[in-house]
């Protein structure tokens, strides 16, 4: 599936790697959070020092950030996406919307 970035996404893109020096592969809305995606090794310099860049990314935008990665398993990535909710039970289906 491909999505298209607008205007707004890009800025937010912008606005993230100028603060964490981090380049994510993707930016998207999750309820309250804006969550941005990074490659797991820079999952760290993209958090900063005791999270400030998050905090500072967050001030800056005046909205709750979230900061993950993907490596390519796709619970942990939905996991860390709905965190601090937990799956009670994995159903595996083959089923795409």
């Amino acid at each position: 599936m491909i999505r298209k970035l607008v205007f707004q996404d890009i800025q937010y893109i912008n606005i993230f790697e100028k603060v964490t020096k981090v380049r994510p592969s993707d930016c998207f809305t999750y309820g309250l959070y804006l969550v941005f995606v990074v490659p797991q090794e820079l999952l760290s310099k993209a958090i900063g020092q005791g999270g400030i860049n998050a905090k500072q990314i967050s001030n800056v935008l005046n909205k709750k950030v979230k900061i993950i990665s993907y490596n390519g398993n796709k619970e942990e990535f939905v996991e860390s996406i709905i965190s601090p909710i937990k799956f009670r039970t994995k159903k595996h289906s083959r089923k795409v919307f």
